[in-house]
């Protein structure tokens, strides 16, 4: 067994949209220890939840190109998937032909050892991911066995009600009669957080769990996500926009911005709001945060729905941009411990 949970390298994904191909990311790299919490950090549509579908083998349906390399536990999950356009470095694919009953029989046969039990997901949305014709009982039951545990019907039964107490639920029985559409969005969330953590997993993968919550129970179930993955000494992959998250549960944290991670090395450093960023993507994030607590003018204009194919992606709002930014894409260089930048321009941003 390898001791990187996760390690992914020059993955890139093409999708077929109606002016044709797109690049949606671009030669991400990421590697976690076994152990670590890592943050996955980035604003709607910046190809989070693209690289998750990916990593897992649940690639959109959408015809696709991906490139690279994706190991999970030592396995790499993209090698043995059917490649129906190999790409070139000097061209962009044009059409797609994808099988995707090859495509969903080769994901069945290499995740059908690690999916939902050494691997599980939390989602973004519990109330429309979870299955919707059982009950949260039978549900947690089915995660629990997943863990290999040989237990009888009735201890499976009160296992199941021990997870909901342990994600601070009450009337855990009638919680538990309940089907995902009977409960709140909360309650549901927590259900999931349970479900991915019952079946005692070395990596779980958290695609923005919070989202659409209220802020206290965002930080209640922040808090609570922290102390279950801490002590059964599991690997968080933490997909997020949510800063606060990140700087709470993440020993480190990626920043991505339009499919292209800009800055990444230890959250402490990094999402400190006394840092000064290296790369102006990250001093944006932080000025923005700042404002927003302070009730001060918000930024304009500061998303790039298009970014170019070329070059640096954030070249369109960078006011330090020089004449390289523009005709080479920077990469990920070494800027002190654990530290990397993709930027040409060196110094401190402020």
């Amino acid at each position: 067994m390898s001791d990187m949970a996760l390690k992914v390298e020059g993955l890139t994904i093409y999708l077929e949209g109606r002016t044709g191909m797109r690049r949606v990311v671009n030669k991400v790299q990421m590697t976690v220890p076994m152990g670590h919490i890592y943050a996955l950090l980035g604003e709607s549509g910046s190809g989070k939840t693209c690289i998750v579908q990916t990593i897992l083998g649940l690639h959109p349906g959408v015809p696709g190109v991906v490139s690279g390399t994706a190991e999970v536990l030592g396995l790499n999950v993209l090698e043995k998937l059917p490649k129906y356009v190999e790409l070139d470095e000097s061209s962009t694919p044009t059409a797609i032909r994808k099988d995707m009953h090859g495509w969903n029989r080769t994901i069945r046969d290499v995740w059908a050892p690690m999916m939902g039990s050494k691997v599980t997901l939390i989602p973004q949305d519990a109330t429309t991911a979870l299955s919707p014709f059982h009950t949260v009982g039978c549900l947690l039951q089915k995660a629990i066995s997943n863990s290999g545990k040989q237990l009888g019907r009735e201890e499976l039964r009160k296992e199941a009600l021990n997870w909901l107490r342990r994600m601070e639920m009450y009337d855990v029985e009638s919680v538990s009669n309940r089907y995902v559409h009977e409960l709140s969005g909360g309650m549901a969330q927590r259900v999931a957080i349970a479900l991915a953590l019952a079946s005692e997993p070395r990596i779980v993968i958290a695609d923005e769990p919070t989202t659409g919550l209220d802020a206290t129970l965002r930080i209640q179930l922040i808090a609570l996500m922290a102390s279950m993955v801490k002590n059964r000494k599991a690997t968080l992959f933490l997909v997020t926009h949510d800063m606060d998250a990140a700087r709470i549960l993440a020993n480190e944290v990626a920043v991505l911005y339009a499919g292209s991670v800009v800055e990444s090395g230890p959250v402490e450093k990094i999402l400190d709001p006394t840092y000064k960023p290296k790369h102006p993507y990250t001093w944006f994030l932080l000025e923005s945060e700042r404002r927003l607590l302070q009730g001060a003018e918000m930024f304009k204009g500061s998303r790039s729905i298009s970014p170019p194919d070329e070059g640096c992606p954030y070249i369109i709002h960078c006011p330090r941009a020089i004449e390289r930014c523009g005709a080479e894409r920077p990469t990920l260089t070494p800027e002190g411990d654990e530290h990397q930048i993709a930027c040409w321009v060196e110094g401190d941003y402020r």
